[in-house]
């Protein structure tokens, strides 16, 4: 019964992150790695033995050790990827956040002449 629970939960994690992520915002290489997990832990399940096996293989004594030392490598790659897009969101954010004080400030107080832009200026010296 409990191989039976863990397969359709594992079946349906992976089938709701392959079919319901924006292809802009989930990456093939991200889609393969969920599937190839997805398909080990399937395996796994229904297959326990099989893990001991390929523990006893590389050298760890368990299959359950094995399979916490690829949770902790999993859960870095989450932990890694998730500081990494909240840190481009927070770039985004700041330019966003600028661009609208500036545009604000110019509703309010008009255009500045002989000023650059500090938003969208890249520091060079525009072509005459």
């Amino acid at each position: 019964m409990i191989k039976l629970l863990l397969v359709v939960g594992i079946a349906l994690v992976a089938v709701s992150m392959l079919r319901n992520r924006n292809a802009m915002r989930f990456q093939a290489g991200k889609k393969l790695m969920l599937a190839a997990f997805a398909v080990l832990a399937l395996a796994a399940v229904v297959f326990p033995d099989w893990l001991n096996e390929v523990a006893k293989s590389v050298g760890v004594g368990r299959g359950a050790d094995l399979l916490l030392y690829l949770l902790i490598v999993a859960f870095l790659f989450v932990a890694m990827n998730t500081y990494l897009k909240f840190k481009d969101y927070d770039t985004v954010l700041t330019r966003l956040a600028r661009r609208i004080a500036v545009d604000e400030a110019l509703l309010r107080y008009g255009p500045v002449t002989g000023r650059s832009d500090p938003v969208t200026d890249t520091g060079s010296e525009p072509d005459a």
